[in-house]
């Protein structure tokens, strides 16, 4: 009975419960754990099921780690006396964010998805993705 109603419920719906106000991003937004577990528990089944799941996870990832780069100004000529030490202060405090935003993101991935390797490979392509935006360009 529980997988007809995983069948009909969850399956057939999983586009539009992953696409809404509370759906994943407003889960990893909030940083909503038990609910993110909770839904790795009722998808973990079907691994394409994992697929959007993991793609959103990442999505957020991303979006949050190029918000954080994204404030830093590494070409400030105000005063040009105090660049460098502002930049080092700046450089620092980055790091801080970044190791720390990594840790939360790598206890995500073993407490809500169990380790699972589609979100570890998720979390570290989205990691490399911002971190490597202007390398490229």
């Amino acid at each position: 009975m529980f997988k007809t109603f995983k069948e009909e419920m969850l399956y057939r719906h999983q586009a539009s419960l992953l696409d809404r106000d509370t759906g994943v991003r407003y889960l990893l937004q909030g940083e909503r754990t038990d609910d993110l577990a909770l839904l790795f528990y009722l998808y973990q089944d079907k691994e394409e099921y994992l697929q959007p799941i993991a793609l959103a996870f990442r999505e957020h990832v991303q979006l949050t780690g190029q918000e954080l780069v994204g404030r830093v100004d590494f070409n400030q000529e105000e005063h040009k006396e105090h660049t460098k030490v502002k930049e080092v202060l700046v450089s620092t405090q980055i790091i801080e964010q970044l190791v720390g935003m990594l840790e939360k993101y790598q206890t995500i991935v073993k407490t809500c998805f169990q380790g699972h390797v589609i979100f570890e490979r998720s979390r570290q392509g989205a990691f490399e993705t911002f971190l490597n935006k202007d390398a490229e360009t």
